[in-house]
């Protein structure tokens, strides 16, 4: 029986980059700061400007732990011990690196076009 290669999902890979971002903005995340961080429910004012925030607004929890365990599985990103907090962070592996510089370049956030905004009052000398 022949092995295939895995293949990480769009979801996956978008994960990754989120890492990838948090860490080159000087950051080690938690599971939980990680998938915080892909929702959109950062607490850190300066990882709100990065790209990848908010990327899986959807994402359920269940989803987002499946996607990190498959990303550790297969060696995308590996857990830190800190002993001081006692608790695992997050980094990306060689082979999660790789992945992080071959894909940032195309995950960028949309640039939302503004409308203009339609005022709710307008005062009366406007009407003519």
């Amino acid at each position: 029986m022949l092995a295939v290669d895995f293949l990480p999902s769009s979801r996956q890979i978008k994960v990754v980059c989120a890492l990838g971002q948090i860490l080159d903005g000087g950051f080690y995340p938690t599971h939980e700061g990680l998938y915080r961080f892909i929702k959109g429910e950062s607490m850190d004012e300066s990882l709100t400007k990065l790209p990848m925030f908010g990327a899986l607004v959807s994402l359920g929890a269940r989803q987002g732990k499946n996607a990190m365990t498959v990303l550790l599985r297969h060696g995308y990103i590996r857990q830190i011990y800190v002993a001081k907090y006692e608790t695992y962070y997050l980094a990306l592996t060689p082979k999660g690196e790789v992945l992080y510089q071959e894909k940032n370049k195309t995950m960028k956030k949309r640039q939302t076009v503004k409308k203009e905004e339609i005022p709710a009052f307008i005062p009366k000398e406007d009407l003519c």
